[in-house]
């Protein structure tokens, strides 16, 4: 089957969902998100996380974010250069500091600011895209944001709509 073209969505679409910026056992990491109906061209946009340099490296040509399960693009903060675009060449504070999203111009096109952050405990926009922001005790990069209070490894939502207590993880074995 032949290539065929597709609209894409505006830049306009595109969020900081998600990030960790406290990860004693891993990289710390920053989540996109696509909220739009079609892909959407990253080439040349770019992160940072100081706001003296506004000229970061951006995404190479040819880089999209999707739509669908690929809504979500997980990048890894970890402060060394190279290791292409899902590795970062900053780290996050996790006294708290700020992640904004530029536009090829310099322009700022989202950002974030957090404070100090609880070790392997991401923040995130709740739902995906929204501008209210959370903790998540259970980390959702690359995925949809979903609460599970009592970490048993079922969304709160689930559990609620089927009975069970999103708050007592005792109750996981009732969930078949």
């Amino acid at each position: 089957e032949a290539n065929s073209a597709t609209e894409l969505s505006t830049v306009d679409e595109v969020r900081i969902n998600e990030w960790l910026a406290s990860a004693p056992d891993s990289a710390d990491w920053i989540e996109l998100f696509n909220g739009g109906a079609n892909p959407v061209d990253l080439a040349e946009l770019s992160l940072t996380d100081d706001p003296l340099i506004r000229n970061r490296l951006g995404f190479p040509p040819h880089t999209y974010l999707g739509t669908g399960e690929d809504r979500w693009l997980h990048m890894y903060a970890h402060g060394e250069p190279g290791g292409g675009m899902r590795h970062l060449d900053f780290k996050l504070s996790a006294d708290g500091e700020f992640i904004t999203l530029l536009s090829p111009r310099g322009l700022t096109l989202d950002e974030i600011v957090f404070g100090e952050q609880q070790s392997d405990v991401s923040e995130g926009r709740f739902p995906d895209g929204a501008d209210e922001t959370i903790a998540f005790p259970v980390p959702t990069p690359g995925a949809r944001n979903v609460l599970d209070s009592d970490r048993d490894g079922i969304p709160d939502e689930w559990e609620r709509t089927n009975g069970l207590d999103p708050f007592f993880a005792g109750d996981a074995t009732l969930d078949f």
